[in-house]
């Protein structure tokens, strides 16, 4: 781990192996970050959970004129 901190303080003397393994963790801790990020927005979506069905006026009495006749029987 020393020799890592010690390259990243002088960048012109880091070899591709160092610079493929600074990438290579960059993208990692941005990918963690991110999934975190979509996790935090989907909890807070489902907290909120104000869905209305779309039902129309129409199909809504249909509904309702089945399950009187249903009931009556």
């Amino acid at each position: 781990m020393d020799v890592l901190l010690q390259a990243l303080s002088s960048p012109a003397d880091m070899t591709s192996q160092q610079w493929l393994l600074v990438a290579i963790l960059v993208f990692v801790v941005i990918g963690v970050a991110y999934m975190a990020w979509r996790l935090y927005k989907l909890v807070m979506a489902e907290q909120k959970s104000t869905y209305v069905p779309n039902i129309g006026r129409k199909r809504l009495a249909s509904m309702q004129k089945q399950e009187k006749q249903s009931g009556a029987e």
